[in-house]
């Protein structure tokens, strides 16, 4: 591969001889340890809760799912809720909202607030009686019991699916290929946090602060298209980018520990994947590159050439080498019960 002034190797193209290098590490293993990426370990009812809230967020998404203004929410329905939560009879920040979509089984709420409105009536109110997590967020919040008063609006409740309807909104043709391609992302999805979990990250790259860069400068946008400094962007509107784990009242140093984290995570990912790619001697030509350019090509309903035109040739390559480790991977979970 050709190198720069600073030993950085340039990635090259499925037209060049050279190994493709998507990131500017000439070699790996003073980096990181490849941990066992075969034999992830999923149970079966683990997979199931993924793929049923999956499809109802993917339903929401597409307006796809039925609007019910009668009957009782069930587990993964996307509840309209109002809530007002009362700390010692008194209403606290952050904790009301009207009109909020929750999806039931998702876990997002703080335990006991979605069993809690699933078997609720449409336009019934009932009061959660329930506590922060000793562990919560908000410090001032943790360990402290609440009441939430919620109030179901309508519920958003999952089709019937048929072939015409799968073909009407994605990019397969039947049920049964729509529902095998959510039923691998959600298996991937899933191994993929476990690998990144267990990854030993021996040193970082110093070289490579793209991803800290984008972090800060994208932030710095905002506050400069708001005509206010960092600081007082952070203080006034930090909460809005909860996101990125931005919360008001964030002090320049914090923002710098956030940055940094943002970077590391970002190169963990980084590093495993082309880890793997080296360990499964994963080529960019050749039919299993074309047979993976090809299902990228259908994801996005448009040709390989203009997907390079959109996005730049080393993006696109690095999303066919993501599949061809996505089928490595979940090929080889071992599913339990």
């Amino acid at each position: 591969c050709k190198k720069d002034g600073d030993g950085d190797t340039d990635p090259t193209t499925p037209d060049g001889s050279a190994e493709f290098n998507p990131y500017p590490y000439p070699s790996l293993d003073v980096y990181m340890e490849l941990p066992e990426y075969k034999g992830v370990k999923m149970s079966n009812a683990l997979l199931e809760k993924m793929m049923k809230a999956e499809l109802a967020s993917f339903y929401r998404r597409k307006s796809m799912d039925n609007v019910l203004y009668s009957g009782a929410a069930a587990k993964y329905d996307y509840a309209d809720i109002t809530y007002t939560g009362y700390i010692d009879g008194v209403t606290f920040e952050g904790g009301s909202a009207a009109g909020y979509l929750l999806l039931l089984g998702s876990g997002s709420f703080i335990d006991g607030f979605e069993d809690g409105v699933i078997g609720m009536q449409v336009g019934e109110t009932k009061d959660l009686l329930l506590a922060f997590p000793d562990n919560y967020g908000y410090t001032e919040y943790a360990g402290k019991a609440v009441t939430f008063r919620v109030t179901l609006n309508c519920i958003y409740r999952a089709p019937t699916l048929t072939n015409e309807l799968v073909s009407a909104n994605t990019v397969y043709g039947t049920v049964e290929e729509f529902l095998a391609a959510v039923k691998h992302n959600c298996a991937f999805d899933y191994a993929w946090e476990q690998l990144l979990s267990v990854c030993r990250i021996k040193k970082y790259p110093e070289e490579y602060t793209e991803y800290y860069t984008y972090f800060k400068s994208y932030f710095q946008s905002l506050a400069t298209e708001k005509g206010i400094t960092m600081e007082q962007f952070l203080a006034t509107y930090g909460n809005q980018y909860s996101a990125y784990g931005l919360y008001s009242g964030m002090t320049p140093m914090e923002f710098e520990a956030l940055a940094t984290n943002y970077a590391k995570s970002n190169l963990v990912n980084d590093l495993l994947t082309y880890s793997i790619m080296r360990a499964e001697d994963i080529k960019t030509e050749g039919a299993e590159f074309d047979e993976a350019v090809k299902q990228l090509e259908k994801e996005y309903g448009t040709t390989y050439a203009k997907l390079v035109e959109a996005y730049g040739e080393k993006d696109v390559i690095i999303s066919v080498i993501n599949i061809r480790i996505s089928r490595i991977i979940v090929e080889n979970i071992t599913f339990e019960n």
